[in-house]
């Protein structure tokens, strides 16, 4: 889904909760 590479570097986004999950540890790391 392209709303991975958008919301992943905003990471603040509301909607993200939900993604963070399965993209959280990837962007953190």
């Amino acid at each position: 889904m392209a709303a991975k590479p958008f919301f992943r570097r905003r990471k603040v986004c509301p909607f993200s909760g939900e993604n963070a999950p399965k993209i959280d540890y990837k962007d953190t790391r």
